[in-house]
């Protein structure tokens, strides 16, 4: 059975407990003893910037709870760091440069974006712990499928 890694993306909804998001039946579907599922710090700071950012002072605060909420029934060994061994395969990712396309977030058009720094901080840990990432199609997978980059999109359930 698989490891898998939730990308910041995926997360994110999680956090939102919009419980009609693919990401809540996916993780329902892994429900096995033999399967894991980490988080990585980087996507939770990310989550926490995201949620301070917001200017809706309501909704702020109940993101601040949800994520309080996860965090709290996570099991603390599946909470991933971003460690020296990650530096490697995240260095090829950053000299990749522009070349890595993700969707935007809040879109509704198929308009991309360089992936960021952080979410390559994600990526390189996927790559290096030998973890599926879980996360909605992006371009970018494809390119690091040579790379041995494997993911499985909670929105239509196939993998790459």
């Amino acid at each position: 059975m698989a490891n898998y890694l939730l990308s910041t993306w995926a997360l994110m909804d999680l956090i939102s407990r919009k419980s009609d998001l693919p990401v809540f039946q996916w993780i329902d579907s892994q429900q096995t003893a033999s399967t894991q599922i980490y988080i990585s710090v980087v996507s939770i700071g990310l989550a926490q910037a995201a949620i301070e950012s917001h200017d809706n002072p309501i909704l702020q605060r109940q993101f601040r709870e949800s994520l309080q909420d996860v965090m709290e029934s996570w099991p603390p060994e599946n909470i991933v760091e971003f460690t020296l061994d990650v530096v490697a395969p995240w260095s090829l990712l950053v000299a990749n440069g522009d070349r890595l396309q993700t969707r935007k977030r809040l879109s509704d058009s198929a308009a991309t974006v360089s992936l960021g720094q952080s979410d390559r901080m994600v990526v390189a840990t996927a790559l290096q712990r030998d973890l599926v990432l879980v996360e909605p199609a992006q371009p970018y997978h494809k390119q690091l499928a040579p790379i041995g980059l494997r993911v499985e999109t909670a929105d239509a359930r196939s993998k790459h």
